[in-house]
């Protein structure tokens, strides 16, 4: 279970399913640390957090930067101590449906270097830690598009893949050391990076996605388990919706 004063820390805090995280990690007890670019939102975050009588701080980061992401858990130890729990949460998705021979390579790089070479760098900085005191869990959330790809999305697609396979090794280089390493896949869930798509979703299918408190619940539960016991995967979907991912068009 999660004991009170852990430290917890949330990559992409500062809106969507990383809001929720780190509000319900905090609710339990746990000191959180909440991480985003956007450093205002993250620090709306800790403010709730602190109005709700826990314990937080806001730290900007952008995890594809390996010098940010040392500086931040150089900041987070010094706040709070050795992190107990990383929520690998920071992501972006694609703006645009593009087929693959029509993709920016820039577009690719910012796509994949949050989301999968973000996930890396943050792990990497925790695990000596967690190596050192033969505890720790590392909850990466990835995606149901990491377990099915979609047309016109193929960079989120592939970082999403690459994070599967990171999260296997992950889990099968450190479990030696008491460290769990379970990837949580969700289903759609209803956040703001669908507003940012340029062929939007319709009011139907946005309203019929899960909420991010939903995929909340599962990481509180992860967490929680004794520490005698791991889930190495779950995937989280919602019970009705009216299209699956790789349905999605452009017409």
């Amino acid at each position: 279970m999660i004991r009170k004063g852990e430290v917890a820390l949330v990559t992409g805090g500062g809106r969507g399913i990383g809001r929720a995280v780190a509000i319900a990690l905090a609710r339990t007890g746990a000191r959180v640390i909440v991480c985003s670019r956007t450093l205002s939102d993250v620090e709306e975050v800790a403010g709730l957090i602190t109005k709700e009588g826990g314990t937080a701080v806001a730290l900007r980061c952008d995890v594809a930067s390996p010098q940010e992401v040392e500086e931040t858990f150089k900041k987070a130890a010094a706040a709070f101590g050795p992190i107990d729990i990383l929520v690998n949460n920071a992501g972006v998705g694609t703006v645009a449906p593009y087929e693959v021979a029509d993709y920016e390579i820039a577009e690719w790089d910012r796509i994949v270097n949050v989301n999968l070479r973000g996930t890396f760098l943050c792990c990497r900085a925790v695990l000596p830690s967690m190596r050192e005191r033969r505890r720790g869990t590392i909850i990466n959330i990835v995606s149901i598009t990491g377990r099915q790809s979609a047309p016109l999305v193929s960079p989120y697609g592939a970082s999403k893949f690459g994070a599967v396979g990171l999260t296997q090794a992950l889990l099968t280089e450190n479990f030696k050391y008491g460290i769990r390493v379970c990837m949580i896949n969700p289903g759609p869930t209803n956040t703001t990076i669908w507003d940012k798509k340029i062929v939007p979703l319709s009011k139907e299918v946005r309203e019929a996605m899960m909420h991010s408190e939903d995929v909340a619940d599962v990481v509180v539960y992860v967490a929680s388990l004794p520490e005698r016991v791991r889930i190495d995967e779950i995937v989280v979907l919602p019970n009705q919706f009216p299209l699956k991912m790789w349905d999605y068009r452009v017409e």
